[in-house]
């Protein structure tokens, strides 16, 4: 499956939409907000138009942030400042949450502090109940991250006729010089090969699995199928993780009448 799309943000000025989707566009990535550099996250200003007219005109949307955080408690605080604006546009969210890691004052970090930063701003968005997704390039991705380590799908960027990444990605970014009816000047053309927007219940089982690292996606796929049976052992270890992602919320038992035991 291979999905034709754009990233757009406040650069490429005033979109005209149903343009762009009668030209067989399918996504949008829009930048929703950008890192405040020292704490938070600012709102695109083109992002409440953006997002509007890409729905109104039957495209996909998905949304990114990009980072300027400089260690886990900020991104942290990017990905919670990202989630609070987002919530009156949360209808209209198709496609993936992502964050963009690449800026040159973050290059210093290391690929341990960086990969747990982008670890912990993509499971904050998990919990938010979105897909998240970690944006980088080609040199990022190889040189600074340890991708083995993400708990979230990668979204690559790299501007050739054909990847060379050796790793795994769900969507690609493949050149900043596209043209698009709709849109003035260049826009960033990208592929996804999930359309997060049709979730099956296998793309569903494949996310999970990438997020537990328990088994392999064809266990879980043939179990919703009905093909298989899930062990136990695999699904205390699935549930183990969900619970780890949850509040610590007590849930009440509502066969249980209060001041009796059963």
């Amino acid at each position: 499956m291979e999905l034709n799309g754009i990233d757009v943000s406040k650069w490429n000025g005033v979109i005209q939409w149903p343009a762009v989707a009668a030209s067989g566009i399918r996504f949008a990535m829009i930048r929703a907000a950008y890192g405040a550099k020292t704490d938070g996250a600012t709102l695109d200003p083109r992002f409440p138009a953006n997002i509007a007219g890409a729905t109104a005109a039957g495209i996909s949307a998905g949304v990114y942030l990009y980072s300027y955080a400089l260690s886990v408690r900020e991104a942290i605080s990017e990905a919670d400042a990202l989630i609070r604006l987002l919530e009156p546009y949360r209808a209209q969210i198709a496609f993936p949450v992502a964050c963009d890691i690449e800026e040159l004052t973050q290059a210093a970090l290391g690929r341990t502090v960086l990969t747990r930063m982008a670890n912990a701003f993509a499971d904050r968005i998990r919990t938010a109940g979105y897909t998240p997704l970690i944006y980088s390039n080609l040199n990022w991705l190889t040189n600074f991250f340890t991708p083995a380590d993400f708990t979230a799908d990668v979204w690559l960027a790299q501007w050739a006729k054909k990847p060379s990444y050796t790793g795994s990605y769900v969507m690609w970014q493949r050149t900043d010089r596209g043209s698009v009816p709709g849109i003035t000047g260049n826009v960033d053309l990208n592929i996804a090969y999930v359309d997060f927007a049709a979730d099956t219940s296998a793309q569903a089982v494949d996310r999970l699995y990438r997020a537990g690292r328990i088994n392999s996606p064809d266990y879980w796929k043939a179990v919703v199928e009905g093909k298989s049976a899930a062990s136990a052992q695999n699904v205390a270890a699935l549930l183990d993780k969900w619970a780890a992602s949850l509040p610590d919320t007590p849930v009440q038992d509502p066969t249980l009448k209060k001041g009796k035991c059963p």
